[in-house]
């Protein structure tokens, strides 16, 4: 029998797992530890700004993200980081993420499979979570800026292509 926040751990993590299994491929569970998982390791196949070993700016499509929900979640916003680098304006020298949802917009009503969404947005650079008055990376957040119009990443929603309905036919 489970607590009320072994619970939620478990509903959270059903929700992750139909997200994974309806994203056409393009989010993959690596790993979790916990039962319930409290730590995830996702893979995002979308492209996104990395740096190359000579340091010229060009485009990555697979990138893993560590997600750890601590011992006061959901109270306190999960923390999440990457384990294959990037170059973006909202990512820490140490790989650590910069979003709102995990950090001054969080509430406890946000669910892991919209941390995992809002993450897949921050990748692609998409402007609806970047906030260029609060970058982590300094660098990365200027060339963004002067470079806005020359990307061209991305705009993989992760989630599953929902058919049209279809039109009821009367004979």
């Amino acid at each position: 029998m489970y607590n009320p926040i072994e619970n939620r751990l478990l509903a959270e993590y059903k929700k992750v797992l139909k997200l994974i299994s309806e994203s056409g491929d393009t989010l993959k569970l690596v790993r979790t530890l916990g039962q319930p998982p409290t730590n995830y390791v996702i893979e995002y196949k979308c492209l996104s700004l990395i740096k190359n070993a000579i340091g010229q700016i060009t485009t990555g499509n697979n990138h893993l993200v560590e997600i750890n929900l601590g011992r006061n979640y959901p109270t306190t916003p999960p923390t999440a980081k990457l384990l294959t680098p990037v170059f973006n304006p909202h990512v820490y020298a140490n790989n650590a993420i910069c979003l709102g949802v995990l950090q001054n917009s969080w509430n406890y009503t946000i669910t892991l499979d919209i941390v995992i969404l809002e993450i897949g947005a921050l990748l692609q650079l998409d402007p609806r979570v970047l906030n260029p008055n609060s970058a982590a990376n300094g660098e990365a957040n200027q060339w963004v800026q002067q470079n806005r119009t020359r990307i061209q990443l991305g705009s993989i929603s992760f989630k599953a292509r929902q058919e049209t309905p279809r039109r009821i036919q009367w004979s």
